[in-house]
């Protein structure tokens, strides 16, 4: 197995490779004592999530693979080394040693959290790939809780327990959706459909032909007006929260924004975009820009 030094460089390969500007604010943000450690889980879970996004990959093997990274998971935590067999497990092992010397037991079940929101997109590829309303917004708070969990001790170097900042992950709307609708063609591509049940029937969408369906433009619509909404009504929770905190969560806004507004200048049709035009560039730049200054202006003063 490669030493930790050599797996930590892999990873922020990978890392860096996925999210460069995301990297480059942990870089500024995050704390340095603990940020080989911080690569390793993300480059991990980068790697299990790229492996059930991609359509080449049979779903009984995404179903093994998920099983063996639920294993692997649940003997790291009672101290069983198994030995890993993929460049992503030797990331996982790497990060328990870490997490299990300093009894992080929340940074853990945050990881493990993840890979269970995971495990969900692979358990519905099994059927119509839909969730309900319900099973959508619970989805989407596992995924927000694992997420903040992550983060937050990344940032601060120690585990949290606020229940502030337990309401702010659980209700954290406008970003989750706006990287839901960044995502919505590879998403559909892959198999994976986040739109809920309920709305595919008020919409009447086609799942079999999504991409080319009208509707969606009408869906995608009322999402960006509802983000757009959202995104001002949540600065209350956001501006009780630390610094650094908000300063990642006026990146990530910031960062999202224009993927959305995209939408409404090309027409709210799911792929337009991919033959850019300079003036739409430009109005979904400028709109961005706007909705950027707002937020800096609400949350900081």
């Amino acid at each position: 197995m490669i030493s930790k030094n050599d797996a930590v460089k892999e990873a922020k390969d990978i890392v860096v490779k996925a999210s460069p500007k995301f990297s480059f604010i942990l870089q500024h943000i995050g704390s340095k004592d603990i940020r080989d450690d911080f690569l390793l889980v993300h480059a991990y879970l980068r790697c299990v999530d790229d492996v059930v996004d991609d359509p080449a990959n049979p779903i009984s093997y995404k179903k093994q693979y998920i099983e063996r990274q639920k294993k692997l998971i649940d003997e790291y935590k009672r101290n069983i080394k198994s030995e890993p067999l993929l460049k992503e497990e030797i990331f996982l092992y790497y990060f328990f040693e870490f997490a299990l010397k300093k009894n992080l037991k929340s940074l853990i079940e945050s990881v493990s959290l993840m890979l269970e929101t995971i495990s969900w997109d692979v358990n519905r590829l099994e059927s119509d790939g839909l969730y309900s309303r319900k099973q959508m917004n619970e989805y989407f708070s596992m995924q927000l809780k694992s997420t903040y969990g992550l983060l937050y001790y990344f940032i601060y170097n120690h585990d949290y327990n606020s229940s502030t900042h337990e309401n702010f992950s659980m209700n954290y709307y406008a970003n989750s959706h706006m990287l839901n609708l960044r995502d919505l063609k590879e998403d559909i591509e892959a198999g994976l459909i986040n739109i809920c049940r309920e709305d595919i029937e008020n919409f009447s969408l086609d799942i079999e032909n999504l991409l080319e369906d009208k509707n969606l433009g009408i869906w995608i619509k009322e999402q960006i007006d509802l983000i757009i909404q959202v995104l001002y009504s949540e600065i209350h929770k956001i501006k009780v929260l630390p610094l650094k905190i908000r300063i990642l969560y006026f990146y990530f806004s910031v960062y999202y924004s224009p993927s959305i507004l995209r939408y409404k200048y090309y027409g709210y049709y799911v792929g337009s975009s991919d033959k850019r035009s300079f003036i739409k560039e430009l109005r979904t730049y400028w709109q961005s820009f706007i909705i950027s200054l707002k937020l800096l202006k609400r949350i900081y003063f």
